[in-house]
């Protein structure tokens, strides 16, 4: 039964979060195509083809792309917590609630999809970014006027990649599975922070959009402070550990500390969660 909640969670909300992704796409391309046309003009002479106009327009839609970005990305996750709210709390919460299945399986499909949105929202704008710059590095070489720019760029392309080949080699499967297993964690608790405010709203009878928010923003400051109190005997290893391993040495006493307190983070907002949605349910 917790396969089918989980398909029909990604059902539910695939049309959203995959309209917002390809977004991210298109607007990647416009940006890249503006600075395209950008450099086919003549950037020497300011009088010409009206290149200082073209110019502002281009920087102010550098900034505009990585708001958008940064919209996005809360956009998504907020969409999620709607949905979740939606789904538990309102008078679609009355079917949900008629189901067969237990709170652990609804928590569960829905911290499951709304995680792995999250994850993917994210990867999308990593590429997204990493695309831009690339085009852009590759756009301003053609419009260098240097003799053998391509030959140029193709060195320093290959000096960064043997570096970025030597650091990955020295990544073990053990710093790979870390980094994911990281990843997934830090997806899980920012989720179970949405719900768990959510969750936590309903206790009351008004304002519960309100309190959600207001919920939310304070088991994030409460999290921070908890995180600086507790982290306090680790923070003189972290340097020692960044001279002693390297950048790509994931296994640290700082990331193991940072990797459990999100874990527990994630744990008991859950097992508040249910415990509310088990014992307190107050539906709208």
């Amino acid at each position: 039964m917790l396969g089918k909640l989980i398909k029909y969670e990604w059902k539910r909300s695939y049309k959203v979060c995959g309209a917002l992704l390809l977004f991210v796409l298109a607007v990647t391309l416009v940006e890249i195509f503006s600075f395209w046309v950008l450099f086919q003009g003549d950037l020497d002479n300011p009088a010409s083809s009206f290149a200082t106009y073209l110019e502002m327009v281009t920087v102010f839609g550098v900034l505009l792309y990585f708001l958008i970005l940064a919209g996005i990305a809360f956009g998504i996750v907020i969409y999620i917590g709607v949905l979740f709210y939606r789904t538990m709390f309102t008078e679609e919460g009355y079917l949900t609630h008629t189901l067969p299945v237990k709170a652990w399986q609804l928590l569960v499909s829905k911290l499951t999809v709304g995680s792995l949105w999250y994850l993917v929202s994210m990867a999308v704008i990593v590429l997204s970014i990493v695309g831009f710059g690339f085009s852009m590095v590759l756009l301003g070489v053609q419009a260098m006027d240097v003799e053998n720019s391509w030959e140029l760029f193709q060195e320093g392309w290959k000096d960064v990649w043997e570096l970025l080949s030597g650091i990955l080699g020295k990544v073990s499967l053990l710093d790979v599975l870390i980094f994911i297993v990281a990843n997934i964690i830090a997806c899980v608790s920012m989720m179970m922070r949405i719900f768990g405010a959510v969750t936590l709203a309903q206790l009351s009878s008004k304002y519960r959009a309100v309190l959600a928010i207001v919920y939310y923003f304070a088991i994030t400051l409460a999290a921070s402070l908890l995180r600086s109190v507790l982290s306090f005997p680790f923070s003189s290893m972290m340097y020692a550990d960044f001279q002693a391993e390297g950048l790509v040495e994931l296994l640290t006493p700082s990331q193991i500390f940072n990797l459990v307190f999100e874990g527990v983070i994630a744990a008991v907002l859950y097992a508040l969660s249910h415990y509310i949605v088990s014992r307190k349910l107050s539906l709208e």
